[in-house]
């Protein structure tokens, strides 16, 4: 992906973010807002820097685009099967139903989803707890062994009333409060000041449709496009089948592309 950008005549940078180890780390925040600073002040960026982000990598650009150091700068912002808000990221994950304006939307998750929101938990949980909760989650301790700070974030991971992930969330210890709000787009959403492009899969099964749905209604002026071409954020087969799809897909990229040329056509 980054290559065919490349040949498209744009500078891409690429920072070497810890997520890929699906690890909230802030260090990773600050490298993007780093990454930014670097290409615009590179000789070779005339048009203003755009950040793209896919999957969580896109929950993460959206919370740097906040980031007053670099909120005024920034193009573009576009996304690609990101989460917006972490409690209703994990709502969904741990019910099977993601609320969004009193609207129930039902979802059925992917295995590795609940995988992945369960390293993620783990990093929240203080590292001396850590074997506990894990042998918690996996069947291997009984709950109530763990320290009650510990307990509190159990409850919230294993809950599966949608109705109650967000007074559980309120009853979580402060450094897991503290990382859910840092984490989540829609902490920092008063504070993006670029536009906002989201490509998102109706089906997909790792993050759910509503996080687009909630990313859109809290930042009016985004722009969705909703598909099922995609499994998550891979190409699903049979793609002859689904030209307008593909269609739509092409719409996106060109939103992002135009970016840097309306920048440069401004002289920015």
């Amino acid at each position: 992906l980054v290559q065919a950008i490349a040949e498209a005549h744009r500078a891409v940078f690429v920072p070497d973010l810890r997520l890929k180890a699906r690890t909230l780390d802030e260090q990773d925040l600050d490298l993007i807002v780093s990454a930014v600073a670097a290409l615009r002040n590179h000789p070779q960026v005339s048009g203003g820097v755009q950040l793209l982000g896919i999957s969580y990598g896109g929950s993460f650009a959206l919370i740097a685009a906040g980031d007053e150091r670099i909120a005024a700068g920034i193009r573009q912002v576009a996304t690609f099967g990101a989460y917006f808000d972490l409690v209703g990221y994990i709502q969904a994950v741990t019910t099977g139903t993601a609320i969004v304006d009193d609207q129930r939307l039902t979802w059925e998750p992917h295995p590795r989803a609940r995988e992945v929101l369960s390293q993620v938990a783990l990093w929240m949980v203080p590292a001396a707890d850590r074997p506990a909760f894990g042998a918690a989650i996996d069947g291997e301790l009984q709950p109530e062994q763990l320290p009650p700070e510990t307990q509190a974030l159990y409850r919230f991971v294993t809950n599966d009333k949608p109705e109650e992930a967000h007074e559980l969330a309120r009853r979580l210890p402060e450094r897991a409060q503290r990382v859910l709000e840092e984490f989540s787009p829609s902490t920092a959403a008063k504070r993006i000041k670029a536009p906002v492009i989201a490509l998102h899969s109706r089906d997909d099964p790792a993050v759910p449709y509503a996080e687009a749905l909630r990313l859109q209604r809290a930042l009016p002026g985004a722009r969705l496009v909703g598909v099922e071409l995609f499994t998550h954020v891979d190409l699903r087969g049979g793609a002859l089948a689904a030209i307008p799809d593909l269609l739509r897909v092409w719409r996106f990229t060109s939103w992002m592309l135009s970016a840097q040329e309306r920048g440069a056509a401004r002289g920015s």
